[in-house]
């Protein structure tokens, strides 16, 4: 699946790489992540997207020419990830950050399973939504009592 994600955080463009870079800065916001974390220059999640599946991924950057891309991969888990991050200094404290994902999980009845019911789809757009809420300054999503965030009742 294909997921693209853009925002605006008003930094300049040295300031908005390392703010992203460094996960501790927005790990609160990402709820259903359990681990997320850089050692020895690889990312390492896990994550519970719903529906009982538990997801880890460990990501390598890819060495780019373009200093205004991030190319990533992934080199462990359970689920495959290649993709982009892309920066666009607009003025001298605004900065335009896509982000583009693509992933497949590696388990062939996970597959089938997630799409019919695009339950890590949904997970990971609420993930890129909370990150862009947290840099753009807007304010941090409250979980509701009743329902997770991906509209599936929980007990």
């Amino acid at each position: 699946m294909l997921i693209q994600k853009t925002f605006h955080i008003h930094q300049s463009l040295a300031e908005t790489r390392s703010r992203l870079a460094s996960i501790s800065s927005y790990r609160r916001q990402l709820e259903g992540v359990s681990k997320a974390m850089v050692a020895d220059g690889v990312a390492h999640f896990r994550f519970e997207p719903g529906l009982g599946y538990e997801l880890a991924v460990d990501i390598a950057q890819v060495p780019d020419e373009i200093p205004e891309r991030v190319l990533f991969g992934s080199t462990g888990g359970n689920v495959e990830v290649a993709g982009m991050i892309e920066y666009f200094p607009i003025r001298e404290s605004l900065t335009e950050v896509v982000i583009t994902i693509d992933y497949q999980l590696s388990a062939p009845l996970a597959r089938v399973v997630d799409s019919l019911t695009s339950v890590v789809d949904r997970f990971l757009n609420t993930q890129l939504s909370r990150m862009q809420t947290h840099f753009e300054g807007v304010g941090i999503f409250a979980p509701q009592a009743s329902e997770s965030c991906y509209g599936l009742a929980t007990s």
